[in-house]
């Protein structure tokens, strides 16, 4: 089975971008959800950066695996989805991804968040 190697450089920018919208809802409070919503994407996307760090393996799934499954293996899941759709809006990096996905031939009909 061939190793792939991922570069996390973006996903280590977008944590820094959503620490910084974590702290621009703690200093100008409209709603308790949203601070909450933030401190979730950071905790959560820390996690993953960090995966490595404490000796796990990182694994990307869809919405149908239960991630009970992937923790019981002993390693730390990655929504894909959720993931990339958060990537892209925080980096602003949209049109790198979809011609990216495009130079990989993948059709236009595609839905947004596969392409990501």
């Amino acid at each position: 089975m061939k190793k792939v190697t991922v570069d996390l450089k973006p996903q280590e920018e977008m944590v820094g971008v959503l620490e910084k919208m974590l702290e621009h809802r703690r200093a100008h409070p409209k709603a308790r959800a949203d601070e909450l919503y933030y401190e979730l994407l950071v905790t959560y996307h820390t996690r993953l950066k960090s995966a490595k760090e404490h000796g796990k393996k990182l694994i990307g799934h869809t919405i149908v695996v239960p991630t009970e499954l992937i923790f019981a293996m002993d390693m730390w899941p990655m929504h894909l989805e959720g993931s990339s759709m958060t990537l892209a809006p925080v980096l602003g990096n949209f049109e790198e991804i979809f011609s990216t996905a495009k130079a990989f031939g993948m059709a236009p009909e595609i839905c947004s968040a596969h392409h990501c």
